[in-house]
């Protein structure tokens, strides 16, 4: 994972732009939604997250503090990138960042086809499963060791 690097994003950059391409490309046409205005202008107020393989972008994410706890939405990896490591070292970044501003827990709206994912990275099923755009999701929850 020597080639992978990941930054912070500031909102309006060439990156950040790059960034909202990927995430239409993985999570919206998949699913036939594009994003919306309301989507783009919501982003300024996220942790916005990139993750690079090399100089090539290829995982993106976005955070959003919600009281003492932090979630963690919109997580996307590249599909060329997929099964390398990259998605499990972006949820490492997005928890290193909660436990630096002393947030205790993680959570985000997983899709029903990423559970396996997010068990195997520590995080639990909480609650019932609930439909999002669409499709099945469950919120997914981690406990950070402060």
């Amino acid at each position: 994972m020597e080639h992978i690097s990941f930054q912070i994003v500031e909102f309006g950059s060439d990156a950040f732009f790059k960034m909202m391409d990927l995430r239409e490309e993985v999570l919206y046409k998949p699913i036939g939604l594009s994003r919306s205005i309301d989507d783009l202008e919501k982003e300024k107020n996220y942790i916005n997250i990139a993750g690079f393989y090399d100089e090539i972008l290829c995982a993106t994410s976005s955070l959003v503090i919600t009281g003492s706890e932090i979630k963690m939405q919109r997580v996307a990896i590249a599909e060329k990138y997929q099964g390398k490591g990259i998605g499990s070292a972006m949820l490492k970044f997005c928890e290193q960042y909660a436990k630096n501003h002393n947030i205790e827990y993680i959570y985000c709206h997983a899709r029903s086809v990423a559970y396996a994912f997010y068990l195997k990275n520590g995080y639990s099923i909480v609650g019932e499963e609930f439909q999002e755009a669409g499709i099945p999701h469950s919120v997914m929850r981690k406990k950070l060791g402060l």
